[in-house]
């Protein structure tokens, strides 16, 4: 049947007809992009009035705070202890040593620092903010920058105290989160007044308590604590005798584990006994140096050592590592 119109009318309506999709197709392309950029206007003025509140809520906590009145020599930390339990956990002996890079050995532990401090403490703070990404000059200042980032650092941990202030709980909160985010690698990076932030603790134990000793060793060391124990630590081919006579004395603290078995029986391991007790005359009375730890219900008959508070590690293990962990992490 042949076509109503001429060939060449049937080609222009063809044409329009194509004209017509491609600008109805044009005109679509248009909507969704237009619907697009309106959709992300306005995901950018909701990010931009997020930010604002932000801003608002900085600029509200640094007005707050622009002129404290702090008391260089009676400024003591009014933190609470971050929440971390009744008892330690594995990390917290890392932690509770870890942060001790960001206190100033000149004042009292309970002190919290503050503008005006000076020392190595205040540039250890400024090194861990700044790898958390609050940005601060590196200097041994405690200035209106390093306060500034604290209090920002306190804000977005949404810590107790929101200060501008490094006390024992912001001192925590900072190791914690730094720990959690690289472990102990950024902490190689700072100083401390003390070569020995983890001090080496000698193990002396009986072989016949070998399997306890054993987990008693793994972890104390999965908590951090350094330890000397002659099975992880003599070299291949080292003269054991020897070895141990330079670490005793080596050591910061001396752990004795006894036992009913270790006591009655004569052995290289009260040799051990009496060279940290030589090195206990060394030290002040008031310093601790030998940590008597009781495997069983033994009684301990040496006039020396029966002076020593000792700590039980039976019947129930756990305990007794807490009470030994608690005292490790304290000590400076």
């Amino acid at each position: 049947m042949a076509s109503m119109y001429p060939k060449n009318s049937y080609q222009k309506i063809v044409a329009v007809i194509q004209g017509l999709k491609y600008d109805r197709e044009l005109l679509v392309d248009q909507k969704k992009v237009f619907l697009f950029n309106i959709i992300k206007r306005s995901q950018i003025n909701t990010e931009i009035q997020k930010i604002d509140q932000k801003i608002a809520q900085y600029q509200s906590r640094l007005t707050k705070h622009q002129e404290p009145e702090f008391h260089l020599n009676t400024m003591t930390n009014t933190e609470q202890p971050d929440s971390i339990g009744k008892r330690m956990s594995k990390t917290d002996y890392r932690i509770e040593r870890l942060q001790m890079y960001f206190r100033d050995p000149k004042y009292d532990k309970k002190r919290a620092l503050q503008i005006g401090d000076i020392g190595q403490a205040c540039r250890n703070i400024k090194i861990a903010l700044t790898h958390l990404g609050y940005k601060t000059t590196n200097t041994e200042k405690y200035d209106k920058e390093l306060r500034d980032a604290v209090l920002r650092f306190q804000i977005d941990q949404n810590h107790t105290n929101e200060d501008g202030l490094v006390g024992q709980g912001t001192r925590r909160l900072i190791a914690r989160v730094l720990y959690k985010k690289s472990r102990e690698r950024i902490f190689s990076l700072m100083e401390y007044h003390n070569e020995n932030l983890f001090p080496q603790v000698f193990v002396s134990y009986s072989r016949k308590d070998e399997e306890i000793v054993r987990e008693i060793v793994s972890r104390m060391t999965e908590a951090g604590v350094k330890l000397w124990v002659d099975y992880q630590n003599l070299e291949l081919g080292a003269n054991w005798r020897k070895s141990i006579e330079r670490e005793i004395p080596k050591s910061r603290y001396f752990l004795a584990l006894l036992s009913s078995s270790m006591l009655s029986k004569k052995g290289y391991v009260h040799k051990e006994i009496k060279t940290a007790l030589y090195v206990l005359d060394e030290y002040p009375d008031s310093d601790v140096y030998i940590i008597p730890a009781r495997l069983d219900d033994c009684e301990v008959a040496d006039h020396q050592f029966s002076k020593l508070n000792y700590i039980d590690l039976f019947p129930n293990i756990e305990t007794g590592l807490e009470r030994i962990l608690d005292f490790l992490a304290e000590k400076d």
